[in-house]
């Protein structure tokens, strides 16, 4: 029976999983980050609660509780998460595109409604430029990324998690196949099991055992903004193939754009001055928008790019946390990761999900 429990990685998904343990046992609960808590792909995350783009439909079907699980943990919270439930307004490339995205989001049961020009202009009035046909996602929302993870890791301190920032996890210390701890530029913590919530760094950790898990980085670029006006520039997310961008506080916006590579004329600051314009172009006033921050993010994905939840077989002890959609999975992976690993009883909504099917391991 598991008593005590290591998690590696601070970041949604390590805090999110510490409180909730906390919450729900009497582990001894040890949470541990190589900088600060939120200060990896967490802190570059454009952070949409976004349950619509999927890429098979059990996959699609699964990220359709992603919502809920958020309203359950906003109320778990008492609404001190800041939560923005504001929907998101999206189109792509030609009216037929979107049609078909509608039609699709419909048939799995998404709260998503065909907006006309006419209403997109009451939705947005400060888009510029649209189509005569959108995608408006209702139960989307957006996430306070850094706040959030600084009122769950406070809770889970306060419920008893030990967390210990600035202590890089260097290897798992392991007795053959039974895995009893692991190793930091600190000293060792050892546990009965070992959370790995590291992101790509979960690769890294896996390798030292002999394991290799099918898991790359896929960086995206994350621009931070301001303005000089009292009201928002938009009401919702807007996602466009122009641009991607939300209002996260009155003067500050957040956009995201795709990472190309690593030549210069697609230097990530090129690339956000080149999306600052596209920006300001299609809006009907901008109120000065000037770009403050670019930075450059590392999200781990695998290479069917779905989650990675789950024991790992051949090495006992071991339980793999991993999601390139971090941010909207978050709440329901670490709700069912939770129940998992406090009564050893599989779920069967992770089934599709473990490790074992993008793993080798080497003699």
């Amino acid at each position: 029976m598991t008593q005590s429990v290591v998690i590696v990685g601070a970041g949604i998904l390590g805090v999110t999983l510490a409180w909730r343990l906390a919450r729900q046992s009497n582990l001894k609960i040890t949470l541990l980050d190589q900088a600060d808590a939120g200060s990896g792909a967490s802190q570059h995350s454009f952070a949409w609660i976004n349950t619509a783009f999927s890429s098979t439909p059990d996959y699609m079907r699964f990220r359709a509780q992603a919502g809920q699980a958020w309203r359950q943990l906003d109320q778990d919270t008492a609404g001190r998460l800041n939560i923005q439930w504001s929907g998101a307004l999206s189109w792509q490339q030609t009216p037929e595109q979107t049609a078909a995205f509608i039609q699709q989001q419909q048939d799995y049961g998404f709260h998503v409604q065909a907006c006309t020009g006419l209403q997109i202009a009451q939705l947005e009035p400060n888009l510029k430029h649209f189509p005569d046909l959108a995608a408006y996602a209702v139960d989307d929302g957006a996430v306070p990324l850094d706040h959030v993870i600084q009122s769950l890791l406070q809770e889970a301190i306060e419920a008893g998690v030990n967390y210990a920032a600035h202590q890089r996890v260097t290897s798992l210390i392991h007795h053959q196949n039974q895995v009893v701890g692991v190793s930091t530029t600190h000293g060792n913590y050892f546990a009965d099991q070992v959370v790995l919530a590291s992101g790509v760094g979960n690769h890294a950790l896996l390798q030292d055992c002999k394991i290799d898990l099918a898991l790359t980085a896929s960086p995206s670029i994350l621009m931070k903004m301001s303005y000089q006006h009292r009201t928002a520039l938009l009401n919702r997310i807007v996602s466009t193939p122009e641009m991607e961008l939300r209002v996260c506080a009155i003067g500050q916006v957040l956009a995201a754009e795709d990472y190309i590579d690593a030549q210069a004329q697609n230097h990530p600051q090129l690339i956000a001055q080149q999306a600052l314009l596209s920006i300001q172009n299609n809006l009907k006033a901008s109120h000065g928008l000037r770009l403050d921050q670019v930075s450059v993010g590392y999200r781990p994905m695998p290479t069917d790019t779905l989650p990675l939840v789950g024991a790992v077989p051949n090495l006992q002890g071991v339980y793999v946390l991993n999601s390139h959609a971090a941010v909207t999975l978050a709440p329901l992976l670490c709700q069912l990761a939770g129940q998992e690993i406090l009564s050893g009883n599989l779920q069967t909504a992770l089934a599709p999900y473990r490790p074992n099917r993008i793993m080798s391991v080497s003699l």
